[in-house]
C-alpha cells in the first residue's frame, strides 16, 4: 500500500471519528439502546448507522467535486467556506445543548434497521464531508477513485463505528455526566472549526 493510499485512509477514519463525537441524535440513541438493552444490541445499532455514512460520503464526494472545481476559480465561494467554518465552531462554542435520550423512532424493528433509519432521518453527514472535503482538497489531494476511494469509504466506515462503539461503551459513564460530557465535547469541536477557519483565511489571502 502507498503512502498516499494511506493517508487517504488515514484521513477518513480520523475525519469520520472526530465528526461523529460531538452529541447527536445518533451517538445519544446509541448510547439509549446500550444502556436499555446491552452492549450486543449498540453494536448492531452502530453497523446499521455506520453503512449510512458510507452512503452519506457518496454522495458528498459527487457534490464536492462540483464545489472544488468552482472553489479555484471563486474567491467569494473560498470566503463563504470560511465563514461557515467560523460559524458553525462559534455555534459550537457557544451554543448550550441539552442532550436528551430519547429517538425519534418509535416502530418495533431491530437495532441494526433502527441504526440505518436514524441515520437516515439525520442526514447532517452530507454537509459536514461537503465542506470537509473542500478544505482538505486545498491542503493535499485524496486519491478518491478505484482502490483509493475503496479505502476511503473502508476509513469512513471503520471510523464512524469505532466512534460510536465507543459511546457504547462508555454509556453508563456518559449518562450521569451527559450534559458536561456534551459542553466538553461540542466546545473542543467549536475550536477545532474555528481554528480551521482561521486557517484557511490565512491561506486564502
Amino acid at each position: 500500500m502507498t503512502a498516499e493510499l494511506i493517508i487517504t485512509f488515514g484521513i477518513a477514519l480520523l475525519a469520520t471519528f472526530l465528526g461523529t463525537i460531538p452529541f447527536g441524535p445518533i451517538n445519544l440513541a446509541v448510547v439509549n439502546i446500550t444502556l436499555k438493552k446491552g452492549y450486543p444490541e449498540g453494536f448492531r445499532f452502530s453497523l446499521g448507522a455506520s453503512l449510512v455514512e458510507i452512503l452519506e460520503v457518496v454522495l458528498a464526494i459527487a457534490f464536492g467535486s462540483v464545489i472544488q472545481s468552482l472553489l479555484s476559480e471563486n474567491l467569494v465561494l473560498q470566503i463563504v467556506i470560511i465563514i461557515v467554518f467560523i460559524v458553525v465552531g462559534l455555534y459550537y462554542l457557544l451554543s448550550i445543548q441539552r442532550p436528551v435520550l430519547k429517538s425519534r423512532i418509535k416502530i418495533k424493528v431491530s437495532p441494526f434497521v433502527k441504526g440505518i433509519l436514524v441515520a437516515l432521518a439525520n442526514p447532517q453527514a452530507i454537509p459536514f464531508w461537503v465542506f470537509l472535503l473542500t478544505f482538505i482538497s486545498q491542503i493535499i489531494t485524496l486519491n478518491l477513485a478505484g482502490i483509493g476511494l475503496l479505502l476511503f469509504l473502508v476509513g469512513v466506515f471503520l471510523g464512524k463505528l469505532a466512534a460510536l462503539l465507543l459511546f457504547a461503551y462508555s454509556s453508563k459513564f456518559l449518562r450521569p455526566k451527559l450534559e458536561l460530557s456534551c459542553k466538553i465535547i461540542n466546545k473542543t469541536l467549536g475550536v477545532i472549526l474555528i481554528a480551521i477557519g482561521i486557517f484557511q483565511a490565512i491561506k486564502c489571502f
